[in-house]
């Protein structure tokens, strides 16, 4: 369970903003961590990159690996990976044509990040990539995940499933998990009444004594789904992020509204249990500004966001650079 959000906004002093949920039953040893350019990037099938787009998102570091949950580049460029269980198919390299690029699902969000600047560049290199089943390590297998790719230039939506890669184009600017993408812009349709303005009169059901009148504000949006199922969450983070006023916002009041549309789609810990008994949690919640190139985050541990920014110097370092929240 995740959800990922994407706002773009032509306005003068405003920027685009990615960002998501991370829900999961733990805590995975997740830290802030920049990819710098000249830091060697090892691919299981295709040349090292030596030197790429420097990177900064959340990961983890594994044999000198950075295994980014989400990540964006110097160029703007974002991508999120999400859970996408009894979807995700992924090729063995042995059913790849010729000519076709393999790249694993841990490799993906480097390998597109160190290599493209744009949401049109990607969808150029995804046209002729296979995402293979190779796991990182036998103590590390493969997630089954599907991806949301987004820049300023716009959005888009990557799935590796049964009849092959497909990629979407996004004009909602939400993702979350099953079912398959096409799935959840049907099923948008069933809210696209909704609303901010009042109910006009005549709708309250109290025209005896109060004519006209209902006892509440918001009440528009009375039918709005606000469970933690994948399909809630994606009608109901679209349908908050297409009400919100974002073009009447300061950049910090985008900000910080971007956070609260994430925080209506946040699950507390407690209130969903897997199979297994554990609590599955949003375990925290980030935003990305593709202009000032700052990462933002805080947990379900931290009341104040961190914010790292990829600065000159540290896109020119050679090592990996790592901050905790």
């Amino acid at each position: 369970m995740c959800t990922s959000l994407f706002v773009s906004s032509e306005k003068k002093g405003t920027r685009s903003l990615f960002g998501r949920n991370m829900d999961i039953e733990a805590h995975f040893g997740e830290t802030v961590v920049i990819t710098p350019r000249a830091y060697s990037v090892r691919l299981r099938c295709l040349p090292d990159m030596k030197t790429h787009y420097a990177i900064i998102g959340m990961a983890t570091v594994r044999e000198g690996f950075p295994l980014y949950a989400d990540a964006m580049n110097e160029k703007g460029l974002c991508v999120a990976g999400l859970h996408f269980p009894g979807n995700a198919v992924y090729k063995l390299r042995g059913e790849v044509p010729d000519g076709i690029r393999c790249v694993t699902p841990f490799e993906l969000i480097p390998y597109l990040l160190g290599t493209c600047g744009t949401v049109q560049e990607a969808k150029d290199v995804l046209k002729n990539t296979a995402i293979v089943d190779i796991p990182f390590s036998k103590s590390l297998p493969n997630t089954p995940l599907h991806w949301h790719i987004a820049a300023p230039d716009g959005a888009v939506i990557l799935e590796a499933v049964t009849d092959g890669v497909r990629i979407y184009d996004d004009t909602v600017g939400v993702l979350t998990n099953n079912p398959p993408y096409p799935f959840h812009l049907t099923n948008l349709h069933r809210y696209a009444g909704l609303s901010s303005k009042p109910l006009p009169a005549g709708c309250s059901g109290r025209q005896k004594t109060h004519p006209g009148e209902t006892y509440d504000l918001g009440m528009g949006l009375v039918g709005l789904a606000g469970d933690a199922t994948s399909p809630a969450r994606f009608a109901r983070c679209a349908t908050l992020k297409r009400l919100t006023a974002w073009e009447s916002l300061t950049h910090d009041e985008a900000l910080g509204q971007f956070f609260r549309v994430l925080g209506a789609v946040a699950v507390p810990c407690g209130a969903v249990l897997t199979k297994e008994g554990a609590y599955h949690a949003t375990r925290y919640s980030c935003c990305m500004d593709t202009a000032a190139l700052t990462y933002y985050v805080f947990t379900d541990q931290t009341i104040t966001p961190l914010s790292v920014t990829l600065t000159k110097e540290r896109c020119e370092g050679e090592r990996l650079w790592e901050a905790h929240p």
